[in-house]
Formats: structure tokens, sequence, C-alpha cells
């Protein structure tokens, strides 16, 4: 590598770790100064911006009702579920109110709860068995 080429680049030769001999990189909690730049523009943007994006959406603007319902309401459809069992899961699964998608994201779910129980009351029966070596 030429030392024209060194002088422009600040990384490690690909394989090594870090910045080059004498390139430290930037310290610790100093912020990047393209990012403070951009969240000033836009912090002094952002009254501006909500009154043209709100005249876009009176106006009926449909890319801006895209932008905003985008951002807003979450990727998936919301399920409300009113009793969280067994049997009633099976049912709405049953009944075409789940999808295999979301029965499946809500079995993982369920799992999870259920790990975190288990280590709940494992945690409880080490506890207690602690106790009793003590004494």
């Amino acid at each position: 590598m030429s030392n024209e080429n060194n002088s422009r680049q600040h990384y490690a030769q690909p394989g090594r770790k870090g910045f080059l001999p004498g390139n430290p990189g930037r310290q610790l909690g100093v912020k990047n100064k393209f990012s403070r730049e951009t969240m000033e523009a836009v912090q002094n943007l952002s009254v501006s911006a909500i009154t043209m994006l709100q005249t876009k959406i009176a106006q009926g603007d449909m890319s801006a009702i895209s932008f905003v319902l985008s951002r807003c309401v979450p990727a998936g459809r919301t399920i409300s579920i009113d009793e969280m069992t067994a049997a009633n899961i099976a049912e709405l699964a049953r009944d075409g109110h789940l999808t295999a998608d979301e029965l499946k994201s809500l079995a993982g779910s369920i799992a999870k709860l259920r790990e975190i129980d288990d280590l709940d009351e494992m945690r409880k029966r080490l506890e207690e068995l602690e106790r009793m070596v003590r004494q």
C-alpha cells in the first residue's frame, strides 16, 4: 500500500481491527458533527414540517397519509384476545381469526413467558434450598 493511499485511509487493512497507527478515532462521548447538524436542522423544521404534513393530510394527500400511518400503526395487525387460554386461542385459529403467522408468533410469545415463569420458580426453589443449607 502506498503512502498516498495510506494518508486517506483511516481504518486498518481488512482482517485487522481498529484504526491505523496515529489515528485513534473519535473520542468517547464526542457526537458526530453530521448527526448534530442534522438533528438541529430537523428540530428547526419540526413546527413547519408538522404544519405542512397536517395541511397535506387535510387535503387528502395519500402519500402524506401513508407516511403518517406507516410511522404510527404497527406493521402487522393488532389482535385483541379476551381470554388467553389454549382452548380460546385454538378456537380463534380454527374460526380463521388468527393467521398461521400470528398463531406462530403468539405461540412463541407464550413459550417465552412460560420460560420466564419456569426460571422464577427455579429461582424460588434455589433460594429455599440455600436457606435450608444455612440452617
